[in-house]
């Protein structure tokens, strides 16, 4: 038998911390889709771009990084952000 530990841990986790910019980002997504706001994709193709950017990877299906990968992390990075771009001009070419 084994003697009583002087500290034992609680098995009580705490909750994960709160994604509230996620959860308000889907929100946003159904509302565009909903009522059609293409800019909305727009903004976030470009986010993506510029995050990516920064941070020298995509993740496009599987993880591309700059280092590794210099043409197709480029040509993803070039198409988001023309998507973006698209995305956002094209109400005002109806």
């Amino acid at each position: 038998m084994e003697p009583p530990r002087a500290h034992q841990t609680s098995s009580i986790q705490t909750p994960p911390a709160s994604k509230w910019k996620t959860v308000i980002a889907l929100i946003l997504l159904l509302v565009a889709i909903i009522l059609n706001w293409s800019w909305v994709f727009g903004i976030l193709f470009i986010t993506w771009a510029i995050a990516d950017m920064a941070a020298g990877r995509v993740y496009f299906v599987e993880e591309i990084t700059k280092s590794a990968n210099p043409v197709l992390f480029w040509t993803i990075v070039t198409l988001w952000l023309l998507l973006g771009l698209y995305s956002l001009l094209e109400p005002f070419f109806i």
